[in-house]
């Protein structure tokens, strides 16, 4: 039995997948390029055109270096987990902070966000992290009005 002919337009889907494959580049882009080089060869496009049609045709959809995620230890896992887990607390400290607390509540966390202030991290869109807020907090709290002598 002979070979079974694949019918020409399937040859060339497939020969344009594997350009695809080989450039890094979409189907749409390799049947681009191909028609552009084939009008480049036949001396319809000059190498000027050529040149910028190629470039734009021909960007990768891969990046040729893909870095690798840092993968972490155990303990460095831990690590961020705990200060996720204070940084959670010390949101729910800062909705709390101007209701009424036992006497030294507040100079518990305050201890509390001294400790962590460098750890945190700085969310997105915000120029300090949790603790420092707090602490900001506890400093206009205890900023006393200037006295009139003072002012002068």
């Amino acid at each position: 039995m002979g070979r079974i002919p694949i019918a020409p337009t399937a040859t060339s889907h497939m020969a344009l997948i594997d350009l695809a494959a080989k450039m890094r580049i979409s189907e749409l882009y390799a049947a681009q390029y191909a028609m552009n080089f084939g009008l480049y060869q036949l001396k319809m496009l000059d190498q000027d055109s050529w040149e910028v049609l190629k470039r734009q045709f021909s960007d990768n959809l891969v990046p040729s270096r893909i870095e690798e995620p840092k993968k972490l230890s155990f303990d460095e896992v831990k690590a961020q987990q705990k200060l996720k887990e204070i940084e959670r607390r010390l949101t729910m400290v800062k909705d709390q902070w101007s209701l009424d607390h036992k006497p030294g509540w507040r100079e518990i966390w305050l201890t509390e966000a001294e400790k962590y202030k460098d750890q945190l991290p700085i969310p997105e869109g915000k120029t300090e992290n949790i603790a420092s807020e707090i602490l900001a907090l506890w400093s206009q709290a205890h900023i006393k009005p200037l006295t009139v002598e003072e002012r002068k």
